[in-house]
């Protein structure tokens, strides 16, 4: 049995990411670190036997919040969220912990400010948000593009090829 033949796909980019597309993705990305939230202090209150509020748990919930997003930006260049919209995060050299600490920095930014990192998306010619600019990287949306399949051309009993003619 032959294995199946592979058939490339390429990627396109359509241009930087409209407003809409990251905010869906962002949203995306808060449910599921809200659900890493709720595992982490349940976990932390099943092993220490009561509840664990204040500074302590804030500073775990915030490292793991980076782990979550650090993790996805270097490895994939994208998180679970910017995966199902199609969103990508491009940068002109190879984007580090460095990069990947001055974007969380410009998230967190961007949502202690009530938006405004995003909606500089609208003043920028580029569409990058202020964590595109603090990590000079941006984030693009793109498609995949199968290659066209070229048909056999069906052969007659003669041998010769059916083409039908008016």
């Amino acid at each position: 049995m032959k294995p199946k033949k592979q058939r490339e796909t390429t990627l396109l980019e359509m241009g930087p990411s409209p407003f809409r597309f990251r905010i869906f993705a962002l949203c995306y990305d808060t449910l599921i670190v809200v659900a890493l939230w709720a595992v982490t202090t349940s976990l932390i209150v099943l092993v220490n036997g009561r509840e664990v509020t204040g500074a302590l748990l804030q500073s775990i919930l915030l490292v793991e919040t980076f782990v979550f997003f650090c993790f996805f930006w270097i490895h994939r260049g994208q998180t679970i969220g910017m995966l199902a919209w199609k969103l990508r995060l491009k940068s002109s050299s190879t984007f580090t912990l460095r990069s990947a600490l001055f974007r969380f920095c410009g998230e967190l930014l961007s949502i202690l400010t009530l938006g405004l990192g995003y909606y500089w998306i609208w003043f920028d010619k580029n569409r990058r948000s202020w964590s595109d600019l603090f990590s000079n990287s941006y984030v693009i949306r793109y498609r995949y593009e199968k290659p066209s399949i070229d048909l056999p051309q069906q052969v007659n009993a003669t041998g010769k090829n059916d083409k039908k003619r008016k």
